[in-house]
């Protein structure tokens, strides 16, 4: 139950509906499912939960990483998961049974964050081994390894139209390569340090910058 040193961090205008409980250590990552009916979170226990965001119950727990889970995305049709951790994988999981559909290899250390294409059909993946990679989301093969960032990649994100992928580094840094080619058409100082959010007005701009 919410206490009064709980209700005292709640902006005015919002009411806490649920606390949920069971992960055993810090979270990292937390996703809405496309249909705003399930949330997933990733942490230090080495596994994803998936919640019934109606009632705040536990729906599945998903065990698989040997490490710490930093992010968790939906794929567009709600029907898959992708996680990423500190054992250096991405993980697909069935998000009706919690089943693990395919264990992707390639990063050399550990991944920070996933985020799907607005078709589905790609993952990218950045992590601290400084790379962004590309796969193809129904088999696992790894299409590209992008290189330019020099400290990790710590957010990826595509924009509405697919036309581009950003990419947010330590090393102070968000890049834009362009999604048909995977060249890289713009460097921005940028202090945030998520890409959850990517107005199409940035996608215009950088396009004018480099045809």
């Amino acid at each position: 139950m919410p206490d009064e040193s709980t209700h005292n961090k709640i902006p005015p205008g919002f009411k806490l509906r649920h606390t949920l409980r069971g992960h055993e250590d810090v979270i990292f990552g937390i996703a809405w499912s496309p249909d705003g009916r399930t949330l997933a979170s990733g942490g230090d226990d080495e596994t994803v939960r998936l919640w019934d965001a109606e009632t705040g119950q536990l729906r599945l727990t998903l065990e698989g990483h040997s490490m710490r889970v930093y992010s968790v995305a939906w794929s567009p049709d709600g029907r898959t998961l992708a996680s990423g951790g500190g054992d250096n994988t991405v993980r697909l999981w069935d998000a009706e049974t919690g089943h693990l559909r395919l264990t992707l290899e390639g990063h050399s250390e550990s991944v920070y964050s996933v985020t799907w294409s607005p078709d589905g059909r790609t993952l990218a993946s950045g992590g601290s081994d400084n790379t962004v990679l590309l796969w193809d989301a129904e088999t696992g093969h790894l299409r590209l390894i992008i290189e330019g960032h020099t400290a990790l990649v710590i957010s990826v994100s595509f924009s509405f139209d697919a036309q581009k992928l950003a990419s947010k580094s330590v090393d102070g840094t968000v890049r834009l390569w362009r999604c048909d080619t995977w060249k890289q058409v713009a460097v921005l100082d940028e202090e945030s340090s998520d890409l959850g959010y990517w107005p199409p007005s940035l996608v215009v701009r950088h396009s004018e910058i480099d045809g």
